[in-house]
């Protein structure tokens, strides 16, 4: 996942996983309530990591201008 500078498969999947649970929620903001269940094998560190690039992703998302990464269409439903 190269537009967030994500490296590791792991957590490309979790800041995947982040995002789409925070897009069929109905919550305003992307929270540690987001994280997939597994991501508490992992250490806070790792966690807070997620969330900034899950952070991130949305952001992107939501860029009209930004192009590398497109909008779902749970994005939209969020929106």
């Amino acid at each position: 996942m190269e537009p967030l500078n994500i490296t590791l498969p792991w957590m490309a999947h979790m800041t995947i996983a982040t995002v789409s649970k925070y897009l069929q929620s109905a919550d305003p903001e992307i929270a540690t309530s987001h994280l997939p269940e597994h991501a508490q094998c992992k250490p806070v560190e790792d966690q807070v990591t997620v969330l900034k690039k899950a952070r991130t992703l949305w952001r992107k998302m939501c860029d009209k201008k930004d192009v590398t990464v497109p909008m779902s269409h749970d994005g939209y439903l969020k929106l």
